[in-house]
């Protein structure tokens, strides 16, 4: 068996056997927005700036199959640095922490601890812009499930918020977007969440790092590590890590708005790349044998048509957004499919 062909079939038996292990929380499986509410002390929890904040009681209100209002206690808190930094957003991404059976009966019930990623904006603010880059976030962890069944599933949301510190408490409808646990994602393809502090690249499983590393070219993001976490934090860098039975570290992405794609106005690629903006690609992979790089780029060959259906089949995005990100998409497959730039750009680049 040569290098192409074994790494090939490293890729095809880690897929199938992801695509077969466990049962997906039925939340996850279903791509449809479903329409709840969240009431609390909202204001209080957007404004909370503590490292390491409290959660405070809400409740989430979810109307079954008949209209009525089924309300769910929760506790919420804020979460994320960078969108809470510096006021970056208003509202920022929140955790919701659904306390045992309180859900039974609604598509909530297998949640513990689930991240809800929101508008940014203000309560009341219906800007398109921000609820185009809420859609196009939650369309990036879509490209990522097209090309590997490892990877976090979304669910979205149609949101109206309910702030009871205010008399105007009800909000318009804001887009948002729950994000599969990781510990859903372990137990759907048979592995486990690894809690370590950092690893050594060859403790990485091949296929599926190659797989990342190309997606967030793809993407246009360089805001990640997939062996290290920031200082003082454990591994890793908006990546999961997921051990498998043999020891071997499967690197999942997550947390997409630092990206060409989403491009955040308070956005900044990482540092002392020599980039000044995240809509700069610069590829982050790490070097391996042409063979294996060759396998990677025909999985996003073989996916292109859908990747693009993606984009320009959501009813939701705006006729420029979606043209934008197509064009975007389009120099990264300019890029891989000319070997000039892929050398100059690509394969000369890795670390």
């Amino acid at each position: 068996m040569n290098r192409i062909d074994g790494f090939l079939w490293l890729t095809i038996s880690l897929l199938a056997a992801t695509a077969h292990a466990g049962g997906p929380a039925a939340l996850f499986v279903d791509t449809g927005p479903i329409a709840i509410s969240l009431e609390g002390p909202l204001a209080q929890i957007a404004h909370d700036d503590d490292a390491d904040p409290a959660y405070r009681t809400a409740t989430l209100i979810w109307k079954d199959a008949s209209g009525v209002d089924v309300r769910i206690p929760v506790a919420v808190k804020p979460r994320g640095k960078s969108r809470r930094r510096d006021g970056a957003c208003q509202f920022p991404p929140l955790r919701l922490n659904f306390s045992k059976s309180s859900a039974a009966g609604t598509p909530f019930a297998e949640l513990d601890k689930v991240k809800l990623v929101t508008h940014c904006g203000r309560l009341g603010d219906s800007n398109i812009a921000y609820a185009n880059r809420v859609r196009l976030e939650l369309l990036l962890y879509r490209v990522f499930n097209r090309v590997s069944p490892t990877s976090l599933r979304v669910r979205p949301l149609d949101l109206t918020y309910i702030d009871t510190d205010r008399d105007d408490k009800r909000s318009g409808v804001q887009a948002g977007f729950l994000i599969e646990p990781e510990e859903m994602l372990a137990r759907r393809v048979g592995a486990e969440a690894a809690d370590v502090d950092a690893i050594d690249r060859d403790q990485l499983e091949p296929a599926q790092t190659s797989l990342v590393e190309v997606f967030e070219y793809l993407a246009g993001n360089t805001d990640f590590s997939m062996i290290r976490g920031p200082a003082g934090d454990h591994c890793c860098h908006n990546v999961v890590l997921l051990t498998t039975a043999t020891g071997v570290l499967l690197p999942v992405p997550y947390d997409f708005d630092a990206t060409g794609v989403v491009g955040a106005p308070y956005a900044k690629p990482a540092e002392g790349l020599g980039i000044t903006n995240v809509h700069q690609r610069l590829y982050r992979g790490y070097c391996r044998p042409e063979s294996e790089l060759d396998a990677t780029l025909a999985v996003f060959r073989e996916a292109k048509a859908d990747i693009y259906g993606l984009f320009r089949g959501d009813d939701r995005l705006d006729r420029r957004t979606i043209d934008k990100t197509v064009e975007y998409l389009d120099e990264f497959y300019a890029i891989i499919d000319r070997p000039y730039e892929l050398k100059r750009k690509v394969s000369s680049r890795c670390i």
